[in-house]
């Protein structure tokens, strides 16, 4: 099985299997959305379409005929969250996924279908690779979907989805703001050009902003390939204009999955040729630090320690085959590990369990889907061999103490910050921007939130002027920037990594590459 599948779905066996059972005698775990768990715990669409169009400022240079992103690619984007989510920014805005997954893509296309009007559509076209007609196609769309997404919608449309302390890179709040007043003097200034007919073409084919009014992107306004991203872009398609994006996201360490350097550059060389000419911009978020099982004292060792032998008691915690925790690690300054003979050998699946040592198990933080839920991660140590460490994704339910084990399990490739600015440049990305940002723990956060939702609470009709009309955007750009550039000092925030500056870290931290072709 693909490292980057969910080992469960909302629709798999394992929430079939129970439907004999009376509910009561089933878990929570047994009968939540999946799905809906992990986007609520793993992602904050809006925070990230916000520093993804910030970024992308950034990353234009003066004069550039494509200041703000409209179209957005997802690579390996499992639901699509961040796309759909980037579709609320502009009426304008388009957005495409690529995954493997194709139940997670026929989640995304029925969530936007149910919840958009009409003429604003998403359509999923597949590769030959994994279409069953054996070429490039589009797929008719099953209205009748068995895949469960009322949660996720219900939650979104009464937005209940916990915000998180921002990550702006400093002083991005103000430069957007610059942005889009440009960007309207420039409109004014072609009004007056064309009513005294001194427009010159140049102008006239130049930056989009110069248009009275904007079009409402209609039609297929989010495209889902059932892809690899190495293989794209999709060739053969009928009837499907996958346009350039302006800006590539690979998050959630995607970068990670590739093992070698040959692999790394295929991709990054099939983003450069595949974004928009000129103004594309790639944006990744590598895994950077040490992982989190290393630098562990004896007090922490012994707090796993119970916290593997209380949770190995409760239901789901345990994997199949388990019959009491793997043991750890000895702690050795230096330590060889294999699988011990006679173990059962598991499948070809480098992210299986069976194949890595004991990790250590993190709580990254909390949440209400399906109840209370706790989103547990375990982080395995670095094998120095190939620089690669083992990292699941785990939900525990509080009410019950059942648990989503492994949801999603990972084999990481750990690639140095240089490692990935050289490789960028190789296939010729011309501008490469490193960003450094340190990680929240669970408290951190919580902290923060409290915050950040009592200064939205007392800022919220602060953005619209007396008439209702929000002036184009630019007094709720002041809002935004008045609100972030205030506390931009007691908020973490994107640092540049300057070619001079030598980074230190004692724990992993987040990185954003910024890759531009201008």
């Amino acid at each position: 099985m693909d490292a980057r599948l969910p080992k469960f779905t909302a629709s798999s066996d394992r929430a079939e299997s129970g439907q004999s059972q009376q509910k009561a005698d089933r878990t929570i775990a047994e009968q939540v959305d999946a799905l809906s768990v992990y986007e609520d715990a793993v992602q904050e669409p809006l925070l990230e379409c916000t520093n993804l169009a910030s970024m992308y400022y950034q990353a234009q240079p003066i004069g550039s005929y494509r200041p703000d992103a409209k179209i957005l690619r997802e690579d390996f984007c499992s639901s699509a969250i961040v796309a759909q989510t980037w579709l609320s920014l502009g009426k304008d805005h388009r957005a495409q996924g690529v995954d493997i997954d194709l139940k997670a893509l026929q989640v995304a296309q029925k969530r936007l279908m149910e919840t958009e009007r009409a003429e604003r559509t998403a359509c999923i076209v597949q590769s030959d690779a994994y279409s069953d007609s054996g070429s490039s196609r589009k797929l008719p769309y099953i209205k009748a979907n068995r895949i469960q997404t009322d949660s996720i919608a219900s939650q979104e449309a009464s937005g209940s989805r916990s915000s998180s302390p921002s990550t702006w890179a400093e002083g991005a709040a103000s430069d957007r703001f610059e942005r889009k007043f440009q960007a309207r003097l420039a409109k004014e200034r072609a009004k007056a050009a064309r009513k005294s007919g001194t427009l010159t073409p140049s102008a006239q084919e130049g930056d989009q902003t110069i248009e009275d009014d904007v079009p409402t992107a209609k039609g297929d306004v989010l495209i889902l390939q059932h892809a690899d991203v190495l293989s794209l872009p999709i060739k053969g398609l009928e009837g499907v204009d996958v346009e350039s994006p302006d800006l590539i996201y690979a998050g959630n360490y995607a970068l990670s999955y590739f093992h070698d350097r040959r692999s790394l550059l295929a991709y990054l060389a099939q983003c450069r040729r595949t974004l928009r000419k000129k103004t594309g911009v790639l944006i990744v978020d590598p895994f950077a630090g040490p992982t989190s099982w290393e630098a562990k004292t004896d007090a922490e060792r012994k707090e796993q320690e119970e916290l593997w032998n209380r949770f190995s008691k409760e239901p789901g915690f345990l994997r199949a085959g388990e019959e009491h925790p793997p043991s750890p690690l000895k702690g050795d300054p230096l330590e060889f590990w294999a699988r011990e003979e006679g173990e059962q050998k598991s499948s070809s699946d480098t992210a299986d369990w069976r194949q890595w040592p004991r990790g250590r198990l993190i709580l990254v933080r909390k949440g209400h889907v399906g109840g209370e839920y706790e989103y547990w991660r375990e982080d395995g140590p670095l094998d120095y061999t190939t620089n690669r460490f083992r990292m699941s994704l785990s939900f525990r339910f509080t009410r019950d103490g059942s648990w989503l084990r492994d949801y999603f399990s990972y084999d990481f490739r750990v690639w140095s910050l240089r490692e990935i600015t050289e490789a960028m440049e190789e296939v010729g990305f011309e501008r490469v921007a490193v960003h450094a940002i340190p990680r929240t723990t669970e408290s951190d956060q919580g902290e923060a939130m409290e915050k950040e939702e009592a200064e939205m609470k007392k800022s919220s009709d602060s953005d619209m002027d007396e008439s209702g009309d929000d002036n184009d955007g630019l007094n709720g750009m002041a809002g935004l920037m008045e609100r972030t550039e205030k506390n931009e000092a007691g908020k973490s925030t994107y640092k540049v990594v300057e070619p001079h500056h030598k980074l230190f870290a004692t724990r992993s931290f987040g990185s954003e590459y910024s890759s531009s072709l201008s």
